[in-house]
């Protein structure tokens, strides 16, 4: 599952979603709240709540510097930090 022009609100991923059984490609989505998150062969994926995971394609055109720094995701303190500039 991949969501594309995300951004982050209060700990959650925004976007919109392709291959997902549950919603048709193209929806607009909000995750549940980000627990983790890794880089697997130079793609960031994002872990939530629910067990979900997926990966992040490109940010919304309009999401802040921080949340492009996808560096900030690899650890809780840098999520609870993106959650804090909300």
């Amino acid at each position: 599952m991949k969501i594309e022009s995300w951004s982050i609100i209060n700990g959650r991923i925004i976007g919109i979603v392709s291959g997902d059984p549950k919603f048709p490609n193209g929806y607009f989505i909000h995750t549940s709240t980000v627990v983790s998150s890794y880089e697997d062969d130079g793609v960031d994926d994002v872990v939530t709540t629910s067990g979900s995971v997926y990966e992040l394609g490109d940010p919304d055109k309009y999401a802040t510097k921080e949340m492009k720094d996808l560096s900030l995701l690899h650890t809780i303190e840098g999520i609870e930090t993106l959650k804090g500039q909300e």
